[in-house]
């Protein structure tokens, strides 16, 4: 017997003593993973639904009129911003990601299939070795069967070794069934038989389950038949399962049948082809790549294990996976582009309206600050006679007078208006805004930046933002109400033309002591001061000599 028979024969000897799980089918390995998806694949909420900051965006949330429709059919008019965002955006979105999940899906699928029987393919990848492994296993597993639990305890150990050694012989070294073991003059054996028999041998002999050579033939048959039988179940299995072999648990029972992997990894295979195939609206058209997936298939000679993403960056599903990527990459930017400068135009608007707002307050608390000033004037030249300095002058009487002028009247005019308290709100108003604006133009860059850890952030804040609750974004609504407070404070401060006068015109009417006559006509410069700071009236009336009289009185005092 040569060395490497005499291997052989003793690891097949060895392999009856070890479990049967050494020879049994491939169980499950462990799923391979490709790797995360280097952009994130968005939900359903925030900018990626249908919500009104996108809708605003592209088109009309509120019935609109032209020259010549005079009514506008606001059940078409009204959802026109939402349709025009779900149509044009949200649908390329939805494809881009369809693509993106469904070529990762395939990518993944091709390494199971690749790998998924203990790191090898789950096809037969050299079909006579692999029947080889099914005649091993089943040869095996029936030497360790019942079947030869009643051979006599004293041909078993020859019967089986003998077995061990014609199956190795017949299987490893097939060419070895030809050579005679017997290694003296084979002639002279023959012609000169040793017979040493006694006749109870002879006749247990005549019983072929007492021969040890007719039981070898009895074993090696049985052990025959079991391994074509195994060897049949496995050839009929790969052809109910497409040539693909199912998954198995550690007891070798079936968990999932290999027809079912079959069917998954053609669906995998044409899943880019098919989606292209169907492709008829916006956004529907797939990568090259991922479409032209059968195409490579068919043109390399590598095969399946050659374009494997687990085999690096420049593998064809690894390129596949990443050009699906940057497409959904780009509806995704856009999309929060999209909202972003919506937003953006809104904020600024805002910005905008409150500025103009803040502008009407300066300019009323400035001119009610110049009356006031004028008034003084007017004051002292009436009351002061000659020259008179910053401080002092003398009256018509001769008497020296200490002017104190002051911005009590204005003061008390501003703050019985609400002035100062209207402008504190509005500066916190429009720093929150001036951050807002910084905050939305730095999401602008982050968004766009090629880095993905930046961009993702920044995308989970935008949504954020805009799903906070109470909303922390100026929208059209916002935009109307601080314009409709503009329109206010402006009729307030300043007045409205053909309305009733504002707040900076009326305090001058009290101050000049205007007042209305029993029929409604204004009466300029009637009443003298009353002496009073708020609301002042007269104080400043220097056609009433009442008034002169008492500001000359308390400015000799």
């Amino acid at each position: 017997m040569t060395r490497s028979r005499s291997i052989v024969t003793v690891f097949l000897l060895a392999a009856l003593m070890l479990p049967f799980a050494v020879f049994a089918q491939a169980t499950d390995s462990t799923p391979v993973n490709v790797g995360q998806l280097q952009v994130g694949t968005p939900v359903g909420n925030g900018i990626f639904n249908c919500n009104p900051i996108g809708a605003e965006s592209v088109g009309s949330r509120s019935a609109i009129g032209g020259t010549y429709v005079p009514v506008s059919d606001a059940a078409v008019t009204l959802n026109t911003g939402y349709l025009v965002y779900k149509e044009c955006l949200l649908r390329p979105l939805v494809n881009a990601q369809r693509e993106t999940l469904t070529s990762a899906y395939v990518a993944n699928m091709f390494e199971l299939l690749a790998k998924g029987k203990n790191g090898n393919p789950l096809w037969p990848v050299d079909y006579r070795k692999d029947v080889a492994q099914v005649r091993d296993a089943e040869f095996v597993n029936t030497v360790k069967s019942e079947l030869l639990s009643k051979i006599n305890p004293s041909l078993k150990n020859e019967v089986t070794t003998a077995a061990v050694r014609n199956y190795q012989m017949t299987t490893q070294d097939p060419q070895n069934s030809l050579a005679c073991p017997y290694e003296g003059d084979l002639r002279a054996a023959v012609r000169n038989p040793t017979q040493n028999y006694s006749p109870d041998v002879l006749f247990a002999l005549a019983d072929p389950n007492c021969n040890a050579v007719w039981l070898y033939y009895q074993v090696k048959d049985r052990v025959a038949a079991n391994g074509a039988a195994a060897q049949d179940e496995w050839l009929n299995r790969l052809n109910w399962n497409n040539g693909i072999y199912d998954k198995r648990d550690a007891n070798g029972n079936v968990t999932t049948p290999g027809i079912f992997l079959a069917a998954a990894g053609e669906q995998a295979v044409t899943s880019g082809f098919r989606q292209l195939e169907n492709a008829n609206d916006i956004g529907q058209m797939v990568r090259s790549m991922f479409a032209g997936l059968t195409s490579k298939l068919l043109s390399t000679s590598g095969g399946i294990p050659s374009i494997l993403a687990s085999n690096g960056p420049d593998s064809y599903l690894a390129q596949m996976m990443q050009q699906s990527q940057n497409g959904l990459l780009g509806n995704i930017t856009t999309i929060a582009l999209q909202n972003l400068y919506q937003i953006l135009n809104w904020e600024q608007q805002y910005n905008d309206i409150q500025a103009q707002t803040a502008n009407v307050l300066t300019t009323s608390i400035n001119q009610i600050r110049g009356s006031e000033n004028a008034c003084w004037n007017l004051v002292i030249q009436k009351v002061c006679t000659g020259s008179a300095s910053s401080t002092s002058c003398t009256s018509e009487s001769g008497t020296a007078l200490t002017i104190a002028t002051s911005t009590q009247f204005s003061d008390a005019a501003i703050a019985k208006a609400g002035i100062g308290a209207a402008a504190t709100a509005l500066k916190q108003a429009v720093d929150a805004s001036n951050q807002n604006i910084v905050t939305i133009n730095s999401l602008i860059a982050a968004i766009q930046s090629s880095d993905a850890n930046a961009r993702n952030t920044a995308l989970a804040n935008l949504d954020t933002i805009v799903n906070a609750n109470p909303p922390v974004l100026h929208t059209q609504s916002s935009i109307t109400k601080v314009q409709d407070d503009l329109a206010s404070v402006q009729a307030q401060m300043l007045g409205s033309q053909g309305g009733s006068v504002g707040f900076v015109k009326k305090t001058q009417q009290i101050w000049a002591g205007d007042a209305i006559d029993q029929y409604g006509s204004a009466v300029k410069s009637a009443i003298a001061w009353d002496g009073s700071i708020d609301p002042g009236t007269g104080w400043c009336n220097i056609n009433k000599q009442s008034t002169l009289d008492q500001w000359a009185a308390k400015w000799s005092q």
